[in-house]
């Protein structure tokens, strides 16, 4: 029974060559081959050779390759900035129409999933992009506990690898899940659904990234914000938890304040300025218990990484002497987040996915340990963006007392908007 259970997945190259001959047959509308939504997939895509570059420096040690590779994660970055901010003028969003039945395609996102999750176990350990202390905290303790119960014969290490992996596992799924929710709840499509399941599961960057959990932490406390967003208080729960945990949340504020304005803004703010601090509060404690506030909260905070005005010591493509024009750069990206106070108008859930990938695709661009590589922030809110129907009535609800729960309760004609439709 060893032969059926010796799985061995392929590599980068290969399984971006089958995932990609997958989701073209699958997705790719061959009748209408100059529709935006056959380029969006062409260019969901172009990530990829940006990491085979990245990883065959990695093996060999060339600095050209490694700067070839953070070149293109960036060019592909950018491309889908501009998009972002072009979502707004796409009027025409017809129904999604697959070459696969809906049911062949939940089967498909689960089947690819499960062995995913197998073969991560068996995987070597990629080279890790920063990770912020409060998520290494967290695996450390859940270790911490999985070791007192290890076998005495158990290599030492074990029980940090199973439990991390453990924990990709989790959050991978929760990702798959939040997708189909918002799809079939906001879209009301289980067609959408299962294609937006599908097609994260097929991107190579989501198998190059499978096991560095704390890049789809956050982002799933981003998907449930999206998921909860009828409810302020309970959105700005969620996000406070992701910024509380990770820095990098915290650029989507200001969206998300401009959407509520007028309509439950106030509650927003309270509830994620309560829940975020709450999070760096119970970190700060307990790193202190463990004796690591010094270094601990610091590195939560990345100083290196995030403060342009310092010479970066992680790779990226700034390595060099290239890094004075971080803070330009970091400049401009600040004035862009500060912007979405009041432009692009985000008035509807359509508009609202379009501006916070666009903000989170920005820190790609300054970042200083390995800007670029970090897709995972913002691609399944790329699929979203390019899946969606026409969204124009999806909108806060009127502000009629505090209610955490609303998000849970189903939509209401008198109340709440109804579902968006396709033009």
């Amino acid at each position: 029974m060893s032969v059926f259970l010796q799985f061995d997945p392929p590599g980068p190259t290969g399984w971006l060559y089958a995932t990609f001959a997958v989701a073209v047959a699958v997705l790719f509308q061959f009748r209408r081959p100059l529709v935006l939504r056959n380029w969006d997939l062409l260019a969901l895509f172009a990530f990829a050779p940006g990491f085979l570059f990245v990883f065959a420096a990695q093996q060999t040690g060339s600095t050209a390759a490694r700067l070839t590779g953070y070149i293109w994660l960036l060019a592909a970055a950018g491309w889908w900035q501009v998009r972002c901010f072009l979502d707004a003028w796409v009027v025409r969003r017809p129904r999604v129409a697959p070459n696969l039945a809906t049911p062949a395609l939940f089967w498909l996102t689960g089947a690819v999933l499960v062995g995913m999750s197998v073969a991560v176990f068996s995987r070597p350990t990629a080279e890790p992009a920063a990770k912020p202390a409060a998520l290494n905290g967290v695996e450390q303790t859940a270790a911490a506990v999985v070791e007192q119960a290890r076998p005495e014969d158990a290599p030492p290490g074990a029980a940090r690898l199973w439990v991390s992996r453990g924990i990709a596992v989790a959050c991978q799924a929760a990702v798959v899940t939040l997708l189909i929710l918002i799809c079939r709840r906001h879209f009301q499509d289980a067609t959408t659904a299962a294609t937006a399941a599908a097609l994260y599961v097929l991107l190579p960057v989501t198998w190059y990234q499978f096991d560095q959990w704390y890049q789809v932490w956050p982002t799933a406390f981003v998907l449930g914000a999206i998921l909860g967003y009828r409810s302020p208080p309970a959105a700005g729960v969620l996000l406070g938890l992701a910024a509380g945990t990770t820095a990098f949340p915290l650029v989507l504020v200001p969206a998300w304040v401009q959407f509520y304005h007028g309509r439950g803004s106030g509650r927003f703010v309270v509830w994620f300025a309560g829940t975020f601090a709450g999070s760096l509060l119970l970190t700060a404690a307990t790193l202190t218990l463990g004796g690591e506030y010094a270094s601990g909260v610091w590195h939560t905070l990345s100083p290196t990484d995030w403060q342009p005005w310092v010479k970066p010591t992680a790779d990226s493509v700034w390595t060099g002497g290239r890094w004075y024009y971080r803070l330009p750069v970091f400049v401009a990206y600040t004035g862009l987040v500060l912007g979405t106070f009041i432009w692009p108008k985000a008035r509807n859930l359509g508009e609202l996915l379009a501006v916070n990938a666009a903000a989170l695709i920005g820190i790609q661009f300054w970042f200083a340990d390995r800007g670029g590589v970090y897709v995972l922030w913002f691609a399944p809110l790329l699929i979203l963006m390019v899946l969606r129907p026409t969204a124009t009535d999806l909108v806060p609800p009127p502000v009629n007392g505090v209610h955490l729960f609303r998000w849970l309760r189903k939509p209401k004609a008198n109340g709440l908007p109804s579902p968006g439709v396709a033009v």
